[in-house]
């Protein structure tokens, strides 16, 4: 702790401002007697695990103090008063600072002007620091009197502590902790002196302890060359380069103050912590330590002659020297200097600060909260944004922007996955888009012109629109995108850029304000990673970073031409990404070539965790012009300015365009349909002429190709399937909303071709091609069951669950191809044939108002649509014609929708008037309408599922009533008493190429065991692979399956039989040094799992390991120990006891069956 002291008796009595362990109190002693007379605490309840500073305006009767290092305080400075024993807190002095990596070093009352100097230390590459001014008085914010210059190595203030004021002549002085070594400058932070004195400082390890005296205008402080113990001090008079020399030897000195004639100090250690005081003139002769003065770390001397008055004028005494916020003493003419608040700008008079306070900053969104730095001052210092209300240095910025009409901020909180919005000052702080956002949401921006607001979400691959009143929102791009990184707008050209990470080729692309007219605007290398986007409108350029090179480079903005790294422009600010360095890059006047040197560091190393920064001007609205600007443009909801110059409304979702192209109405119905690539997405269409509306439905992370969709109008959901990735992935079959919200996955893995949904139970039926099959699965996905498995080539589907049955499309002759009827439960063979002798049918589907079944038949000649009612009878031929091509059709309201092939457009049949809708719209494969009216009927199943536990279908009617039939996944067995499906117990297991297939078995009557009374089934397991061991535990109560794929023969693979069950994958290389495994097999009875494998730089099977099955631990095994090695394994085998015989049993029918005794 620090001390000052009141000189009593010709310096017999002395008081301190001490810091002990937990108070700081005031000290009185008595020089003659070498004891301490009193002491009075003064603040109490101090933190003891950190350092305090000190200081002090004697004549007042002020103490100001901080716990150093701490981060509840470090923008808070405390002030009470000296004159009356009290634990009471007086005033705080606020800085306007605080951010993570920065720690105050000194305290300084300058006693003539009344302000308090704060040193600031920051940890960076550079040990960067700042001086600060802070007015004792009043509200004003602290200025920034001197600071670090990272782009001019000799004006640099690095590592400053021991921090001493001159107000007299109008210098400060500090000691430099990494150089060892005083340094100085005027105390408006001019003409900073590096080597104010000559001294040979090679041996010193530590300095500590700078004070001043101010008679004889000395300095003292304390050097450390080997131990604390053999600590020196110096002195050095004020404008002497030369007079530094050494006053003690062999002291032990941390904190040092200076009275009259006398040195005073105290220890850095606990143990030799007293008071310790000695004559300046001969220390070594008169060195003593104070009695009873144990416990100090750290002193002040209350002596009013160490804060003399000033002699000469002060200049900031009359009107606060003329200035508008801070006056400073100076050494020279005028003798005072103004000083502004952080970051605001001095005026040319050099005496008023900006009346708007800061104009240009750089906003930094960082993961642990959102930072601003004013670019109106030169020494660029960080600060957390004011919140009130909130602690925003808690939320995970993402990316941040500003708009200049509404002077608000908006950014992205990663974490609570929202956008907020708040004044600058904090205030007004709310959330603005509660969903919608995910915390890959990593880029915003606001196109203050038009009134919206766009976000990129890398997690779901899209941009979205929303504006900002009224809060209205649309999807722009919703395909095409892989790993969207920047996003910019020109609100005023009407356009919208962002960057796109590609496996072959990164790009830039640009598209109208709407989405539309969408292009590659600078093809890149695939390991380009461009990142954030800027845009010079001016100068006609576009700026990117790329992530990978660490460059910025520059394109032309029309054509993406000119590729260069820099061209005209203004000033470019960007973040690094391999470390915590900003850099603003000056870019020259027109054909100057840009050297290295106007590269700027502004901020190093002090900001962790920088995700996005953003440029603006806070007072100032850039120009532009748009028809948005009056009234939304006569949009109703949304407005953006087109590149054409003229305006384009846009709707919600679920919303459709009128003919006014103005209005945006929620329609009844709409057409979906697929198109085949590059569409890639489930479209939807007006069922009016004009507008179309033709755009994609937006559906998170659609990334695959949907191959055919089915619609729930009672749960206005849509039921698609995506094709499969990967070597051995097939389909997704999943649902969500009609506007592409809340997206499920009902199962994965399957073979899928063609689906329908009942609209009363939820389950879904489709066509498996693949294995000739149809199956059925409950809504959510926990059953899965094949209902007709012989003799088929399933094609198209539909369902009516209200009259119990469902139709499809037979394709397993050929020649021959025909309608089938079955009942909902299914049958073996499909049911009753309805239609025969079809061409090739393109598409089937049920009016359900007009009872009928509708199908329609192509060739290369001539395409048909035809009726019958639901038995087979009464057949129709509504159409035939050379020039009609219906691939795809749907019903509404007793007429028939239609795409046409043969030209490309979407036509109806109204009674036998044709009619087209919409032109243009090609590749058609599938079409549907979404009316979200519930069809008519309903069955006992629609209730609690009918009390099943898999899935529950209707099989007969009985006046208004239905009898249900429980079914259960495939080769699971229903137990009548309790309604539970029981898995089952005799089965053959086969692995193949990215699936497993199970075969039940079953005992005939003539005792033969067959499989043939059921479909055999392909197993509901991802991430297969290749298996080339598997092993089964069936007594587990997840019925485990174990396995090693060849393909990733690093681990061992578990999964269940059960439903739709993940994979997990289970690593057993860190406890048994196995670099390859190659079979397993469970002792299903002891619990135990086999795997043989090869140790590391072995390719043959060396040793087996042993381990333990956990129970209750789905996917966890512990090493039991190594069994045998290989060449013992002969042995082994011939002598195993009876329960690893039946190991290698059942490992080996695994494969085939369950029991190796059947």
């Amino acid at each position: 702790m620090m001390l000052s002291l009141v000189i009593k008796a010709r310096c017999a009595e002395i008081a301190f401002v001490v810091r002990r362990e937990k108070s700081i109190a005031v000290t009185k002693v008595d020089t003659t007697e070498n004891a301490v007379l009193s002491t009075v605490d003064i603040v109490n309840g101090i933190d003891e695990s950190f350092p305090v500073l000190i200081t002090a305006h004697i004549s007042k009767g002020i103490l100001a103090y901080m716990e150093s290092w701490s981060r509840s305080s470090s923008d808070s400075i405390r002030v009470v008063s000296l004159r009356r024993a009290s634990s009471s807190l007086g005033s705080h002095v606020h800085r306007s600072s605080g951010i993570v990596e920065e720690t105050v070093t000194s305290l300084a009352i300058e006693w003539v002007t009344g302000n308090l100097y704060v040193g600031v230390e920051t940890a960076s590459v550079h040990n960067a620091g700042r001086i600060e001014v802070c007015s004792l008085e009043g509200a004003s914010n602290c200025a920034i009197v001197l600071h670090s210059s990272f782009n001019s190595p000799g004006s640099r203030l690095d590592a400053l502590h021991s921090l001493v004021l001159d107000p007299l002549d109008g210098y400060m002085y500090w000691l430099n902790r990494v150089h060892k070594r005083i340094e100085r400058a005027w105390m408006d932070g001019r003409h900073h002196d590096a080597y104010p004195f000559k001294d040979d400082t090679t041996d010193v390890i530590t300095t500590a302890a700078l004070a001043l005296e101010q008679t004889t205008k000395t300095l003292y402080y304390a050097r450390t060359k080997i131990s604390p113990d053999d600590s020196q001090i110096w002195s050095c008079h004020l404008y002497d380069r030369e007079s530094c020399r050494i006053v003690a030897t062999k002291v032990n000195a941390f904190y040092l103050d200076v009275f009259d004639n006398f040195l005073v100090w105290a220890s850095v250690s606990n143990q030799n912590s007293g008071i310790t005081i000695c004559a300046k003139d001969d220390c070594a002769g008169t060195m003593r330590e104070l009695a009873d003065s144990s416990g100090v770390e750290a002193l002040r001397v209350l002596d009013p002659r160490s804060q003399p008055p000033r002699t000469s004028p002060n200049p900031c005494a009359v009107a606060n020297g003329g200035c508008s916020h801070i006056c400073v003493l100076i050494p020279g003419a005028p003798w005072r200097s103004c000083l502004c608040p952080v970051g605001v700008r001095l005026l040319e008079d050099r005496l008023t600060c900006a009346p708007n306070g800061i104009d240009r900053v750089l906003l930094v969104a960082t993961t642990s909260g959102l930072i601003y730095i004013s670019l109106e001052t030169k020494d660029y210092t960080p600060l957390p944004l004011p919140y009130a209300g909130a602690d925003l240095q808690e939320w995970k910025i993402m990316h941040v922007d500003y708009d200049p009409i509404d002077k608000k901020l908006y950014f992205i909180d990663g974490e609570a996955g929202v956008i907020r919005r708040c004044k600058f000052d904090g205030s007004e702080e709310e959330e603005f888009i509660k969903d919608g956002v995910t915390p890959k949401s990593e880029a915003l921006a606001i196109d203050w012109l038009n009134r919206n607001i766009y976000w990129l979400d890398a997690n779901i691959a899209q941009i979205k629109i929303q504006s900002l009143v009224g809060g209205y929102r649309q999807t722009v791009v919703s395909h095409g995108l892989k790993q969207p990184r920047g996003l910019a707008v020109d609100p005023d050209g009407g356009y919208i850029y962002f960057s796109d990470w590609h496996e072959s080729t990164s790009r830039i692309e640009r598209a109208w304000l709407d989405g539309t007219h969408r292009m590659v605007l600078i093809a890149l290398e695939g390991d380009a990673w461009p990142n954030g986007i800027a845009i010079d409108s001016e100068h006609n350029r576009i700026y990117w970073a790329e992530g990978r090179r660490s460059l910025i480079k520059s394109a032309a903005l029309h054509d993406g031409s000119d590729v260069t790294v820099f061209s005209s422009g203004n000033t470019l600010y960007s973040n690094s990404l391999y470390g915590r360095k900003i850099s603003a890059v000056r870019i020259p006047p027109q054909n100057e070539t840009l050297f290295s040197e106007r590269l700027s560091v502004i901020s190093d190393s002090v900001i962790y965790g920088q995700m996005g920064i953003r440029a603006v001007s806070l007072n100032h609205v850039p120009q532009g012009h748009s028809p948005c600007q009056t009234s939304r443009g006569g949009c109703s909801h949304i407005c953006v300015k087109l590149a054409n110059g003229k305006r384009g409304c846009m709707c919600p979702v679920g919303y459709e365009l009128r003919a006014d192209n103005a209005t945006c109405v929620m329609p009844t119905a709409f057409i979906v349909y697929l198109a085949s690539p590059p569409a890639r997405g489930i479209m939807r269409i007006s069922l009016e002429k004009a507008p179309t509306n033709n755009h994609r439905i937006s559906i998170a992370n659609m990334t695959t190709t949907p191959t055919s969709f089915d619609i729930d109008q009672s749960s206005q959901r849509l039921f698609w399937v995506s094709e499969g990735r990967g070597r051995f992935t097939r389909a997704t079959l999943r649902s969500s909303f009609f506007n592409g919200s809340d997206v499920r996955t009902i199962v994965d893995g399957v073979s899928v071709n063609d689906i329908a949904v009942d609209w009363i139970t939820g389950s879904i039926y489709w066509c498996n091609t693949e294995q000739r099959r149809i199956e059925m699965i409950a809504k959510d996905g926990r059953a899965r069951r094949t209902i007709a498995w012989e003799d088929l080539n399933p094609r198209h589907i539909a369902v009516h669950p209200a009259m119990l049955f469902f139709v499809f499309v037979n394709y397993f002759n050929p020649n021959r191809i025909a309608i089938h009827k079955a009942p909902l439960e299914g049958h073996r063979t499909g049911g009753s044939i309805l239609i025969r002798d079809l061409r090739s049918v393109s598409a089937l589907a049920i009016d359900f108002d007009s009872e009928l079944i509708v199908w329609s038949e192509t060739d290369d000649r001539i395409g048909t649509i035809s009726v019958a009612d639901f038995n087979g009878g009464s057949r129709v031929q509504l159409l035939s014609s050379e020039h009609h091509l219906p691939v795809a059709l749907a019903l509404y309201q007793k007429k028939i929708y239609f795409a046409n092939a043969k030209t490309n457009s979407i036509e109806t049949y109204d009674g036998g008037a044709l009619s087209v809708l919409h032109v243009n719209v090609s590749n058609v494969l599938e079409l549907g309408i979404a009316h979200g009216q519930t069809n008519k009927g309903w069955n006992n199943c629609a209730k609690n599922n009918g009390g099943c536990d898999g899935i529950c279908v209707a099989t007969a009617k009985y006046l208004h009533n239905t009898s249900v039939k429980c079914l259960c996944e495939d080769h699971f067995t229903l137990d009548a008493p309790t309604k539970k499906c029981l898995p089952p117990k005799k089965f053959l297991l086969i692995a193949t190429r990215g699936r497993f297939i199970r075969f039940n078995l079953k005992r005939t009557a003539t005792s033969n065991v067959s499989w043939r009374d059921e479909a055999y089934t392909t197993l509901s397991v991802s991430n297969v692979g290749a298996p080339s061991s598997v092993g089964f535990d069936l007594f587990s109560s997840n019925r485990s399956i174990y396995w090693i794929d060849s393909h990733d023969d690093k681990f061992v693979k578990r999964a269940s039989d059960i439903g739709n069950t993940v994979t997990h994958t289970i690593s057993l290389s860190r406890y048994s040094g196995c670099a390859i495994l190659f079979a397993v097999a469970v002792d299903e009875l002891g619990r135990q799992l086999f795997v043989s494998c090869a140790e590391h730089g072995l390719s043959h099977a060396s040793s087996i390991h042993v381990w333990r099955i956990m129970v209750h631990v789905f996917g966890a095994v512990v090493k039991i120990f190594v069994i045998v090695s290989f060449e013992k394994l002969f042995f082994f085998l011939q002598h195993a006891c009876d329960r690893w015989k039946t190991v290698f049993c059942m490992n080996f029918y695994t494969i085939l069956h369950t029991d190796c005794m059947f």
